[in-house]
């Protein structure tokens, strides 16, 4: 007979910012119980201290830790699922989480397929198809328990619903929409619990003015609502207020606002690359970039294709786009694509621009670890775009 239920933790970097030391503190000390493993890269070298040397570690390739959309085609892999056949259950528990009680073995109970904290309607794809979906569904794949067998079952049928065209770049990019959708279709026969249970087991975008009652866990608790959780994360003994300074969140309307501030240069960058005056855009560019030096963007996406386009508007040099997807002789604008090697960016020969906020933080650990500073040797397009935007229709 299977084991009830495993943790698993999924890490891709040596070494741990403060919120996740709190985060893999606390998981050990509710959930200690449980066989807890973390779910690693081949490559990682990783020591996070003593007291975790009993965890087990479950390797794959290290592909599936570039970016969250690789961790997506990991998660959504039935291989992924099988190494973990020997439990009933598996909770994916994310170092951007916080268990606050162990209620792990009756949700287990309660035999649901999937459960996750629920996601708001505006996080949805803004397509016809999600269109009718009105309300929260269930739910966020960072905190989130997934029944084994029916992972695997309802992996069986993901071509059938990748049969819709843009469905697979939509899943591809976050495995939890996958199983979110899947649990709103009654002909998959999902098992998902509503989103008042959703919200007992765990909470990430907030759905009232206050928490009364503990969830199980939160997810991305000092990115969010670092203010609604710091008092009851704080009876458990840690002390926030030295990290408040390293808060990387921020409130909801906040949230919302840099999400429009994006998307308002997004649609000004478009402009200026369709249509735009060179010498001005020149000029804009030149107060941020070195227009003579050569760049490498990384990021071969929607945000990597506008910053070659508003580069090459001005002439700007580009020696390569990274992508990790890249395929041989495979360009972009006449840019090659090549998958991103730790030999070549050390080497530091030329500007590194990251032009992705899918994996952006994985891309700055990796530059990091490699011996690579912000402004010195890598910058960040989503930071340039606003500027030059702003440069370009204001200042010049």
């Amino acid at each position: 007979m299977n084991k009830l239920v495993a943790v698993g933790i999924p890490i891709y970097k040596p070494r741990l910012n403060n919120f996740e030391k709190i985060s893999l503190q606390q998981v050990k000390g509710i959930l200690g119980r449980y066989p807890i493993v973390f779910i690693a890269p081949e490559f990682l070298q990783f020591q996070y201290g003593s007291e975790y040397n009993h965890f087990t570690v479950e390797r794959f390739p290290d592909q599936y830790f570039q970016s969250t959309a690789s961790y997506s085609q990991l998660l959504l892999s039935k291989e992924f699922y099988q190494r973990f056949c020997d439990y009933e259950f598996l909770l994916i528990y994310q170092l951007d989480a916080f268990v606050f009680l162990d209620q792990l073995e009756a949700f287990c109970q309660m035999n649901f397929d999937y459960i996750g904290a629920p996601i708001p309607r505006y996080c949805w794809p803004q397509t016809e198809l999600f269109s009718k979906y009105k309300k929260s569904v269930v739910g966020n794949g960072g905190v989130s328990l997934r029944k084994i067998k029916s992972m695997i079952r309802i992996l069986d049928r993901k071509e059938e619903l990748y049969s819709v065209p843009f469905l697979e770049k939509e899943f591809n990019k976050a495995e939890d929409l996958f199983f979110s959708f899947c649990g709103s279709k009654r002909e998959f026969a999902f098992k998902v619990p509503s989103v008042r249970v959703a919200s007992q087991f765990s909470i990430e975008h907030a759905f009232s003015k206050r928490v009364s009652t503990l969830p199980f866990a939160c997810h991305a608790w000092h990115k969010l609502h670092f203010d609604k959780w710091k008092p009851h994360i704080e009876t458990y003994g840690y002390q926030l207020d030295a990290l408040q300074g390293e808060n990387l969140g921020q409130t909801l309307l906040q949230y919302e606002m840099i999400k429009l501030k994006r998307r308002l240069s997004k649609y000004l960058s478009k402009r200026i690359i369709r249509a735009g005056r060179l010498e001005r855009l020149q000029r804009a560019i030149d107060s941020h970039l070195n227009i003579n030096k050569r760049y490498r963007i990384w990021g071969g996406g929607e945000d990597g294709r506008r910053c070659v386009g508003l580069l090459q508007r001005a002439n700007v040099a580009i020696e390569c786009i990274y992508d990790s997807r890249a395929k041989e002789d495979q360009c972009v604008s006449g840019i090659v694509l090549r998958k991103p090697s730790d030999h070549e960016i050390k080497e530091k020969r030329s500007m590194i621009i990251i032009a992705t906020k899918t994996y952006g933080q994985e891309i700055v650990d990796r530059l990091i670890s490699l011996g690579l500073e912000k402004e010195a040797d890598f910058l960040f397009f989503d930071e340039i775009e606003q500027a030059i935007v702003k440069d370009y229709y204001i200042n010049t």
